[in-house]
């Protein structure tokens, strides 16, 4: 009978750390490098990359606030812009996150970029100017709001096509981003938030890992670094660990499950 191998945790030492790997120092690097240009960067990759990962961490040392949209296609002007609003019988406008960051000098993170509808994407253009940036609101009548000179713009979102709801961006738009392409790689050093996770226990931490190598190998059996993290959060706090593989990994690929739930009986038990 198959009995579980669990990690030895010690729980003082057990914690989630957002460690990102040299791809992701690389990237910081970068994006550093375009906001003193004041050129709005556009991190391109797949699923579970750790682009919004990478804004929080960006913002964090910048010292900036952040405002987010995550982008689909019915996402209206308002829920970007703002817009008026009836209070104490009076209209009032109601500033949307664009128009908060660019007031307040925040950085606007614009999650689902390859997801955005044409008309909001022609919103974009006279703020992502290089060095004339404007910001008109037809909705107050404003022509010309003043832009904070803190103000920045990241995008994040998937590549075309590649199996992900999305639509080819406006060349126009495009061409006024620095854009990083991280195609299948991941900035998420994974050895080290799941040794975290595990509380230091190391040999675990390469059993996890020797997994996902493994599953790697196969397109149809990818396992993400989030699938993977979810995976170990829930192993940490005591599930099962080839319960955690069949519901957090395992069951997000219908046609492979069977596969990756046989891969976790052989890496996280031990076969008597």
């Amino acid at each position: 009978m198959a009995k579980e191998i669990f990690p030895t945790i010690d729980p003082a030492l057990k914690k989630h750390q957002v460690l990102i790997n040299e791809l992701g120092k690389n990237t910081v690097r970068k994006v550093n490098y375009f906001k003193m240009m004041g050129t709005p960067t556009f991190l391109r990759g797949g699923t579970s990359s750790g682009k919004s990962m990478m804004v929080r961490i960006l913002c964090q040392q910048w010292g900036q606030k952040s405002a987010s949209v995550a982008a689909n296609p019915q996402l209206l002007p308002e829920s970007v812009v703002g817009q008026p609003v009836m209070k104490n019988g009076n209209i009032e406008f109601v500033p949307g996150p664009l128009t908060l960051a660019i007031r307040n000098g925040w950085v606007f993170d614009m999650e689902e970029f390859t997801r955005l509808p044409g008309d909001i994407q022609a919103r974009f253009f006279s703020i992502c100017d290089e060095g004339f940036r404007s910001y008109p609101i037809p909705e107050l009548g404003v022509l010309d709001e003043p832009v904070h000179k803190d103000f920045y713009f990241i995008a994040t979102g998937n590549p075309v096509e590649a199996g992900y709801l999305t639509h080819e961006l406006d060349r126009a738009l495009l061409d006024r981003f620095a854009i990083i392409d991280l195609g299948s790689k991941n900035m998420v050093d994974e050895p080290g938030v799941l040794l975290g996770l595990f509380g230091g226990d190391q040999s675990y931490t390469e059993r996890m890992l020797n997994f996902a190598s493994d599953m790697r190998e196969n397109p149809n059996t990818n396992v993400t670094a989030r699938q993977l993290i979810q995976a170990a959060k829930a192993i940490a706090v005591g599930c099962p660990p080839t319960e955690a593989i069949e519901h957090l990994i395992a069951e997000k690929f219908i046609d492979s499950k069977e596969v990756i739930k046989t891969a976790a009986v052989v890496h996280f038990t031990n076969q008597l």
